[in-house]
């Protein structure tokens, strides 16, 4: 269900925004040019969702949690989860959904398990659009 809303969230954002589509179709056309689909793979699917979900989640997410709320921390670890993927303002939008909903996950659960599967789930859907498009 995470995974679905996610893609979901995207979809809409990139009917919604020019921005967000031209951006997300430069994305999909260097991968498919460049990267081979045994690469992005482990690189999308499994290296990027840890490594930014124990960033985002796990440390910067902790600290804020435990000196201020867990709200606060979502709100400020989607802010920044955004821009860190180097987007232009509007498509930062694409991002900030997965990010709260990334953030929920964390606090609902406890742990990072939950977020770094869903993120995973969200990049493999990605994949497969991109790939078997």
């Amino acid at each position: 269900l995470v995974v679905v809303g996610g893609q979901v969230y995207f979809n809409v954002m990139a009917w919604a925004f020019d921005d967000v589509r031209q951006i997300f179709g430069k994305v999909a056309w260097f991968l498919k040019m460049y990267v081979p689909l045994a690469m992005a793979v482990p690189v999308v699917v499994i290296g990027a969702p840890v490594v930014e979900e124990l960033y985002f989640r796990g440390r910067l997410y902790g600290g804020l949690a435990e000196r201020w709320s867990p709200r606060f921390a979502i709100g400020v670890t989607a802010l920044l989860f955004a821009p860190a993927h180097g987007l232009s303002p509007w498509a930062l939008l694409g991002y900030l959904g997965p990010a709260v909903l990334l953030g929920w996950l964390r606090w609902r659960t406890g742990g990072l398990t939950a977020p770094v599967l869903a993120h995973a789930g969200m990049n493999a859907a990605g994949i497969v659009m991109i790939y078997w498009n």
